[in-house]
């Protein structure tokens, strides 16, 4: 699978991997205090939460921002395909075949269905110009993403689904401080231009021959790279679509009501208007920005001979990598000191999806947190899908490191699959 994304960058967004298909670059800050960014707005990515933000923001300059992520299941992932099942084991040999295969369905549903989750953002130069009541910005990013996990099925036989995703966009925005009208209220727009790429694997494991490799690794021609794994891995067809869409943000400080600090109340439609991608084959992987230096030197529609790849991804499979609006509304309180703290802020959002590919309960769509910076140092805390999240940034001059934990749902219930992630990103601003 275009799954060099293993080293490409979620969505990472902090919802269930399926849930949205929007192009998104996450926000570490935002991730630690429960992925809460409507109303808050934060150094990094305001164009991706709320547009809004960006009348709020001074004029800066990010030179360069790198950020990665990796769920704590991808370990389970690592050392099933390590032990080479089916690997060695099971290729070409059908007495071995049919002898591990009940133990393989044990090990692969001991592994269950959190998936491994890698993602990994590579921001170029973007900045904020302010001039008189406007604020414009503009920036270009790559975004990449890889889930794998395997799936229970009425029969008791795992199926093996490995999703692949990389975007490369472009995006300009801009923003209006209204406050000459409205008191407190400031407007955004954002315009993107995204390519993307993907690739995925889905069946069950006994569709699998004694001929056959394992799906995973058929999916993931880096891990021939790594010194654990079985290299014999072929890759699989890569398609690639291009689409334009556009976000619509607004946000109001509360003016009517005497209090310490400052009420804000934020919301923002993604994808308002949004093309469809039109995915058509991509013949060659290593032109995939970031991705493709991690490719084999390979055409990317090679498929172990035993598939046949059409030019144009059919509609039904290319639904499921399609942007559908979705709305993310909040609120936040902020003080700008208290004793030894500064920039204290307090926030809650809520997520709704308009097409959600995984149906899930209201109580998973809330996000709450919390943070306060003590000199260099910020503390960040939260709850994301009613699991909690933690993060901590460092503030030294230009340089700003930002790391999260935090917890997801996988599942279709509230609190039902647990699945948690770690992300760091470096930044250079001015």
């Amino acid at each position: 699978m275009l799954c060099a994304s293993v080293i490409g960058v979620v969505s990472a967004q902090a919802q269930h991997s399926g849930q949205t298909q929007r192009a998104f670059v996450p926000s570490v800050e935002a991730l630690g205090r429960g992925d809460g960014a409507a109303a808050l707005p934060g150094s990094s990515n305001p164009l991706f939460y709320n547009p809004a933000h960006l009348a709020t923001r001074p004029p800066s300059l990010t030179a360069f921002r790198l950020h990665g992520s990796g769920s704590g299941h991808v370990a389970d992932q690592f050392r099933l395909m390590a032990r080479g099942q089916p690997g060695t084991a099971l290729n070409g040999d059908l007495e071995a075949y049919e002898a591990g295969f009940e133990a393989l369905s044990d090990t692969v549903r001991s592994v269950g269905t959190r998936p491994s989750i890698f993602e990994t953002t590579l921001a170029l130069p973007s900045g904020i110009y302010r001039a008189g009541a406007y604020a414009f910005s503009a920036g270009a990013y790559v975004h990449g993403s890889i889930n794998q996990r395997f799936e229970e099925t009425p029969a008791r036989i795992p199926r093996a689904n490995h999703t692949s995703r990389t975007d490369a966009m472009f995006l300009v925005a801009v923003g209006y401080d209204a406050s000459a009208y409205v008191s407190g209220l400031s407007a955004g727009l954002t315009l993107k231009a995204t390519r993307r790429y993907v690739s995925f694997l889905d069946t069950r494991i006994d569709a699998l021959s004694p001929d056959d490799k394992m799906p995973v690794l058929d999916a993931t021609p880096m891990i021939g790279r790594l010194a654990i794994f079985d290299g014999r891995a072929d890759q699989n067809p890569v398609w690639a679509g291009s689409s334009v869409g556009m976000d619509l943000g607004v946000l109001y400080t509360v003016q009517t009501l005497d209090l310490p600090g400052e009420l804000h109340v934020g919301a923002t439609v993604f994808d308002l208007f949004a093309s469809r991608f039109g995915f058509t084959l991509h013949d060659d992987a290593l032109s995939i920005p970031i991705v493709g230096a991690f490719l084999p030197d390979q055409p990317a529609y090679v498929t172990n001979g035993n598939v046949d790849v059409p030019d144009t991804l059919p509609a039904d499979a290319a639904d499921r990598f399609q942007p559908h609006a979705s709305v993310r509304i909040g609120a936040a309180y902020t003080v700008d000191s208290f004793s030894v703290l500064d920039n204290i802020g307090v926030t809650l959002d809520y997520q709704e999806y308009r097409h959600p590919r995984v149906r899930q309960p209201v109580a998973t769509r809330f996000h709450l947190g919390a943070e306060a910076q003590y000199d260099i140092l910020i503390a960040r805390l939260g709850l994301n899908q009613g699991y909690p999240t933690a993060g901590v940034g460092l503030r030294m001059g230009h340089i700003h490191v930002d790391y999260a934990f935090y917890g997801r749902e996988e599942g279709t219930s509230f609190r039902e699959t647990y699945n948690h992630v770690n992300t760091l990103q470096m930044a250079l601003r001015f």
